[in-house]
Parts: structure tokens; C-alpha cells; sequence
């Protein structure tokens, strides 16, 4: 189980660097999948929660996300 930084590679999916608590992703972090979405910011527990940038090949968001989703 993995605490404190370090990269995840994802088979198929992306790529991770940053901090885990439990395995999980936990506080800052930065995740590219694949297709270039980029989202840097903060985790909870493996879910993107707090702050965070969200760039994608058609837009950018830079606010709060809530249990994965835009809020703001």
C-alpha cells in the first residue's frame, strides 16, 4: 500500500504523479490519461476534491471540484 509521493502508471488509462494515503490518491497531485486530459490539483482519498486545474483538448477549468465534479 503506498503513503506519501510517488507515480501510478495505469495500463491503458494514464499516468499519476503525486501524493497517496493509503493506496489511495491523497492532497496534490497531477493525473494525464491517455487522451491528454490533464487534471492538476487536489485529492481526497482518490477522488478529485479542492482545488484544481482541468485542462482537456477543448477546454480549461481552474475552480473547486466536489467528489469528481465541476463546483462553481
Amino acid at each position: 500500500m503506498k503513503d506519501g509521493s510517488g507515480i501510478e502508471i495505469l495500463f491503458n488509462e494514464g499516468v499519476y504523479k503525486g501524493s497517496f494515503l493509503n493506496g489511495l490518491r491523497h492532497e496534490k497531485g497531477i493525473y494525464a490519461d491517455l487522451s491528454q486530459n490533464v487534471y492538476n490539483g487536489n485529492w481526497k482519498l482518490g477522488i478529485m476534491h479542492g482545488k484544481g486545474l482541468l485542462q482537456t483538448e477543448t477546454s480549461t477549468y481552474l475552480g473547486q471540484f466536489i467528489n469528481w465534479l465541476k463546483h462553481g
